[in-house]
């Protein structure tokens, strides 16, 4: 019944209402968005009866054998055969309950359009917590949407972006920087600069071909072992 009565009021209101932007001038949607319209609201129509007793006995391994003997296909068999079942009884309440969601709908907002704004006088706080849909919106912006974008613009922008990733490339570009400075100071295109460090290079090789390092090493060792003895 609520569903009925809220989607006719928003017909009523959105197709046979006063219009509030009368700069707009509405037209008809085309058939690319208005063929799968078409097609959803036809199915909507009759698409349970498709595959309806085949469905049944797809379900019925997990419902049991109660989901094919309340198929309804009794809808389709007369009544004489039958006893109406509570699955039909229901379903027909379902549909006068709806039925009775439209009328008020209709009553309210084509018949009488003047009584919902007389409701909001008499009654303005249960009128406003009905009309904004018990404020469920705005709970929910106040406690997950507004934290979300908090968290994000603090935490994921200041920290994860400007933080880390933009001193990240900070970094890299300072390392990069300083070795440029550094290879500029050897690469400076000085030929006197070069036979020096040539000549130092050579020197170090020499050094370490023609010094025993292994006897170094020991000798070291062996000072080192005297002087933890002591």
């Amino acid at each position: 019944m609520l569903t009925a009565f809220y989607m006719f009021r928003l017909w009523y209101l959105a197709f046979m209402g006063t219009s509030r932007s009368p700069e707009v001038h509405p037209h008809e949607s085309p058939w690319s968005m208005r063929g799968p319209l078409l097609i959803l609201a036809a199915l909507s129509i009759c698409g349970g009866w498709i595959w309806l007793y085949g469905f049944s006995e797809f379900l019925a391994p997990v419902l049991g054998a109660r989901a094919t003997e309340a198929s309804s296909w009794r809808l389709l068999i007369p009544y004489t055969q039958y006893s109406l079942s509570l699955e039909t009884v229901l379903s027909i309440v379902a549909v006068l309950v709806a039925l009775e969601g439209w009328l008020i709908a209709d009553k309210f907002y084509r018949r009488k359009p003047a009584r919902p704004a007389q409701w909001a006088t008499a009654m303005p706080t249960g009128y406003k917590l009905l009309a904004n849909k018990y404020f469920v919106d705005e709970f929910y912006g106040a406690t997950v949407v507004k934290p979300l974008l908090g968290f994000s613009k603090v935490f994921l922008e200041w920290v994860v972006d400007v933080g880390i990733l933009g001193g990240a490339a900070w970094l890299l570009g300072g390392i990069a920087t300083f070795a440029g400075a550094l290879l500029q100071r050897w690469q400076s295109g000085n030929l006197r600069s070069y036979a020096a460090w040539l000549a130092a290079g050579a020197a170090a090789v020499l050094l370490f071909l023609l010094v025993p390092w292994t006897t170094v090493l020991a000798y070291l060792a062996a000072i080192h072992l005297g002087v933890a003895g002591h």
